[in-house]
């Protein structure tokens, strides 16, 4: 299952590869790899970023730094850091403070920092983690109906086998369309046409459903007018049990 990124990246209104950093890291994060693995790696994205927003440093200040983030913040990967401090120096993190660094930071600050970019990441998982629930939601479902739609035509091919009447019009209408899908009509040439024209004259044919005088006027409306609506249930009717169930019935 893959997640959309550009799309969580444009929701969110984030940079793509912030996003993308976020998904490729999770497996990298402090907590999962152990401080030993994570120091080196601390070590050198800080003193990478450090320089460029002008916080310098000894070799043990450096060291120090990478150990008390080693040892605080297991819940981000070493190159988070990274993402942490590009989303300070663009403004995207939510700081209630003026940060400056003057050449350092502290523990303070940098804590500031990495919480508000823990929050802001947050923001990006929530989305991330509620597009895959949607997909697999939407994948169990399609599912469900795959396994619902063989068992109905499972169910629709015994329907066939056991339909007893002579008569067209007790086949259900809905058993055109469970038919066609599933390839049971095969049309020569003109058979189709040939059906329709029946199915008319049929149409045509039929009683009022009672003699009541608006029913019968009703009736008569119909037929003058073509009686349509009926003779297109009648060819729907009829192509099931011409082609399916009478065929079947005639072959034995």
């Amino acid at each position: 299952m893959s997640t959309n990124l550009p799309a969580i990246a444009a929701k969110t209104n984030s940079n793509l590869t912030h996003v993308e950093r976020i998904v490729l890291n999770k497996e990298n994060r402090i907590m999962k790899i152990g401080f030993q693995a994570a120091y080196t790696q601390i070590y050198n994205v800080i003193t990478a970023i450090f320089p460029l927003f002008g916080i310098d440093g000894t070799k043990e200040y450096y060291m120090e730094t990478a150990d008390y983030i080693g040892r605080n913040y297991k819940l981000i990967s070493p190159e988070e850091i990274r993402t942490a401090f590009e989303l300070y120096s663009t403004e995207k993190l939510d700081l209630h403070d003026d940060i400056k660094f003057y050449g350092k930071i502290n523990i303070h600050t940098l804590g500031k920092i990495i919480n508000a970019y823990i929050s802001w990441r947050n923001k990006i998982t929530y989305q991330i983690e509620k597009e895959k629930e949607e997909e697999l939601e939407q994948d169990i479902l399609l599912k469900k109906r795959e396994i619902l739609s063989r068992e109905y035509d499972k169910d629709f091919e015994n329907k066939l086998k056991n339909f007893r009447s002579d008569n067209y019009n007790d086949v259900p209408i809905h058993w055109y369309e469970m038919a066609d899908r599933l390839g049971y009509l095969n049309w020569a040439e003109g058979e189709k046409e040939s059906l329709w024209e029946e199915a008319k004259l049929l149409a045509l044919d039929e009683k009022p459903d009672s003699d009541n005088l608006i029913d019968r006027k009703s009736h008569m409306r119909k037929i003058a007018e073509g009686n349509l609506p009926r003779a297109r249930t009648i060819a729907y009717k009829l192509a099931v049990y011409k082609k399916i169930i009478k065929f079947s019935l005639d072959g034995k």
